[in-house]
């Protein structure tokens, strides 16, 4: 029997989801099954029936629904229970990682009782206000009389900390786990495809944000079938992760050049947060097209902290720099990357699913990825 919110890896019969098969973010293949009434995979599909998107002003050769505007109506944050204790969701660390645990956490409030939450920025590496100049609202506004009433309540809004959503795996929402939603009329909603489906309805750039990183990644790729390549590093390097060489990466374009693009190295985008490695692999490999930021913007490593030294010039470019490389590596036929990063588990779950495997992560440490993106 489906218990609310019943978690299930582990101890289900075996791989039960037919489209599990098809999961472009899985780094290893899986066994298919003929069985799949565990999972609804139709669970939204009135929502795409009866929203009708905003008009596209600005059209692309690129084959990215990123540079579209969204097929699923935004989340209606003030139809919630006004007299339950509010979710105060603080900011923490980076921005992938604060979006991930954001991510997470909305979906917790939405389940628990349809709990209203607001974002609490005040602790964040991020200027004031810094989410409202990227993004279209998420959670009630910090500053709305519902929010101020709720605060001066005898009782104070519960903060969700990052660790009441990660460290519980039902929380989690990791894969073939089974995912209710009263509020939503969600039902038996398997973890990844509810955390992709949330991901789009909670996390909007605004479209101004869309068309200058759309219409630049235009520029790079136009309408070619590309490879994205994640190289971070930055200050990485002060948690103990040993980075990915440029010859590995040499070596899993190789490999999917001959499983995706007929032995032919396609055009290769490169995402990274310091443009060092970008010039490795291009003095190894002279002859593969490889396009980056890096030719605009020379950046040099990034550390968390440099947000508190930059001017607002170059908060701007850092931030459009790394819009222009989410879409790419959303859009791109294949991802190829690492696991130390955040910047991975975002990506991972903007990308569609396709019927072969898309998504390859390079084993930096000697302990395999096989449940990497099982337990994301």
């Amino acid at each position: 029997t489906l218990t609310h919110r019943s978690f299930r890896v582990g101890f289900l019969r075996p791989l039960s989801r037919r489209l599990v098969t098809l999961d472009p973010r899985s780094i290893d293949s899986k066994p298919s099954t003929t069985d799949a009434t565990i999972f609804n995979e139709n669970f939204d599909d009135f929502l795409k029936q009866q929203y009708q998107p905003e008009r596209e002003e600005f059209t692309y050769q690129l084959d990215n629904e990123w540079c579209r505007p969204p097929e699923l109506p935004p989340i209606n944050y003030e139809n919630c229970n006004k007299e339950d204790v509010f979710n105060k969701i603080p900011i923490f660390g980076g921005l992938t990682n604060a979006l991930k645990f954001l991510l997470l956490s909305a979906i917790s409030s939405l389940e628990d009782g349809e709990k209203c939450f607001f974002i609490d920025e005040r602790q964040s590496h991020f200027p004031n206000h810094f989410f409202e100049t990227l993004f279209e609202p998420i959670g009630l506004n910090e500053k709305s009389d519902m929010v101020r009433r709720a605060t001066t309540h005898p009782r104070h809004p519960h903060t969700l900390h990052w660790y009441a959503v990660w460290n519980d795996l039902e929380k989690r929402r990791v894969e073939n786990s089974v995912n209710n939603i009263d509020a939503l009329n969600y039902e038996n909603v398997e973890g990844h495809d509810l955390k992709r489906n949330m991901l789009k309805r909670i996390w909007r750039p605004l479209p101004e944000i869309r068309h200058k990183s759309c219409e630049k990644l235009e520029e790079y790729v136009q309408d070619e079938d590309y490879i994205a390549i994640s190289m971070r590093e930055g200050d990485k390097e002060t948690e103990g992760f040993i980075f990915a060489t440029a010859q590995q990466y040499i070596d899993k374009i190789t490999e999917v050049a001959s499983e995706h693009f007929g032995d032919q190295v396609p055009l290769i985008f490169a995402a990274t947060d310091t443009c060092d490695p970008v010039k490795r692999l291009r003095r190894l490999k002279p002859e593969w097209r490889i396009v980056s930021e890096c030719d605009r913007i020379d950046q040099q490593g990034f550390l968390l902290r440099d947000h508190f030294k930059w001017t607002g010039g170059e908060l701007r470019q850092h931030y459009e720099k790394f819009f222009i490389e989410l879409f790419a590596m959303a859009g791109a036929k294949v991802w190829i990357g690492v696991s130390y990063t955040n910047v991975s588990w975002w990506v991972y779950f903007m990308r569609k699913k396709t019927e072969v495997k898309s998504f390859y992560i390079i084993d930096t440490m000697g302990g395999g990825t096989k449940s990497i993106p099982q337990m994301w």
